[in-house]
């Protein structure tokens, strides 16, 4: 048995906890887009590619939960 079964609680609560921030994440993501004037997201697109590496990373984290 693995030691993620045998500390189910302890695993849980740091699911939780990787998706709060996830979707603190994804709410910034969201706000980095300026609405759907083209020009408006191509000033943005820093923020939008540095909020989406954020998402990926939070993504990775709480995949590595689960190995």
């Amino acid at each position: 048995m693995t030691a993620r079964y045998r500390n189910e609680a302890e695993t849980l609560g740091r699911l939780a906890e990787k998706d709060v921030e996830l979707v603190a994440d994804a709410h910034a993501l969201a706000e980095a887009v300026p609405g759907d004037d083209p020009l408006a997201v191509l000033d943005a697109a820093s923020a939008i590619t540095t909020a989406i590496a954020r998402v990926k990373d939070r993504l990775a984290e709480r995949q590595a939960l689960l190995l």
